[in-house]
């Protein structure tokens, strides 16, 4: 009896396992990039430095043109400036004849009664005993400057030929792509037409390799000539450069 539940127990672990291989297998991540040619298209677009530089060279030309139609528009400057006066300038005046000096005793504004007397007067006696500080303590000064130019041929000159470039830039990257396409294109199909060339010719080689295996039995039993066995299998070393080319030109596609 437990002989029997033990075999029970083994037969259903087995048709689980059975059941269970092909999922896990399906659970398992493939290593193989299946790849169609829009897909290949793409990815050329994305990653061919040919392409990129090209691109690049557009978006320079256009900053180049941005940098140009920026001197066209006006230029504001602003500017300001302050000082600080430590001292002051001061300023004295004679005033003697006014009335603003000592008076002699003669009344004619000589202190000795000599009105043609050469001895320069003091600063006091000029000034009334002291000087007038001018000027201010702080000073400012704010200014702005606005130029616009009206008349620029060379700039304007130089805005039609970034136009240009612009316009050359941007064919030669379309002329880029479209090359490109075309390669990848070409190399997409070639891997397939070297795909299908090496079935065919595996279809003749497993063809030549059963009718020499044909013959060669034929021959051991006497009913085919030495002859007939020598032919196929000549036939059959024929087939396999060319199937060696195949394979060759598989791997040449395929990097490609």
């Amino acid at each position: 009896m437990k002989n029997l539940q033990c075999c029970i127990a083994m037969v259903a672990m087995a048709a689980t396992a059975a059941v269970l291989s092909p999922a896990a297998a399906a659970q398992q991540p493939s290593d193989t990039l299946a790849l169609s040619l829009d897909k290949c298209i793409e990815i050329a677009l994305s990653d061919n430095p040919t392409i990129r530089v090209a691109d690049m060279e557009i978006t320079r030309t256009d900053y180049s043109k941005k940098e140009v139609l920026g001197q066209l528009f006006p230029t504001i400057t602003f500017g300001g400036s302050y000082s600080r006066t430590l001292a002051k300038q001061t300023m004295y005046m004679n005033m003697s004849g006014f009335g603003g000096g000592s008076e002699g005793e003669d009344g004619d504004g000589s202190g000795d009664g000599n009105p043609d007397s050469d001895t320069p007067a003091s600063p006091a006696q000029r000034g009334g005993g002291g000087g007038i500080k001018v000027g201010l303590d702080n000073s400012y000064q704010v200014g702005f400057n606005a130029s616009m130019p009206l008349i620029a041929p060379q700039l304007w000159k130089t805005l039609k030929l970034s136009d240009t470039q612009i316009l050359q830039n941007i064919e030669s990257a379309r002329a880029s792509r479209l090359s490109l396409v075309n390669q990848v294109k070409n190399a997409y199909y070639a891997l397939l037409l070297a795909l299908d060339s090496r079935d065919v010719i595996q279809e003749s080689y497993d063809m030549a390799r059963f009718t020499a295996d044909l013959y060669a039995k034929q021959f051991e039993l006497g009913t085919a000539t030495r002859y007939d066995v020598l032919r196929t299998e000549v036939a059959v070393r024929n087939v396999e450069p060319e199937l060696s080319q195949a394979d060759i030109a598989i791997k040449q596609a395929r990097l490609q």
